[in-house]
């Protein structure tokens, strides 16, 4: 939950603004497949019953983190469809999370502080 220990500036920045859009979260926690295999997605999200997870892609410049998203975008897109949201470092941070805040979960801050 909200305090956690994050691993980058992005993600201080998710995490706040998670928690000031008041949503229930928690960070890396374990997320187990049918098939038994397991991520620690960045953050877990509880929404109206259902769970959503939110990656930052903080290193997609990097061909190897870049290869092992994409197995990981396959792995939720087979077990978690429609349950994955995601940010990069590309562009502006603030933005970013401002747009999934209204496209996910239709929250809209007139004065949002990222």
């Amino acid at each position: 939950m909200f305090g956690d220990e994050v691993c980058s500036k992005s993600e201080a920045l998710i995490a706040t603004s998670l928690h000031l859009a008041g949503l229930e979260f928690y960070y890396e926690k374990e997320l187990i497949s049918s098939d038994g295999a397991h991520r620690d997605p960045d953050f877990t999200i509880v929404f109206n019953g259902i769970e959503y997870y939110w990656e930052h892609l903080g290193k997609l410049h990097d061909l190897g983190y870049a290869y092992d998203w994409s197995v990981k975008k396959k792995w939720y897109n087979e077990f978690f469809p429609n349950q994955i949201i995601t940010t990069t470092e590309e562009g502006d941070i603030g933005t970013q999370i401002r747009q999934r805040l209204l496209e996910w979960f239709n929250i809209r801050f007139a004065a949002f502080p990222v």
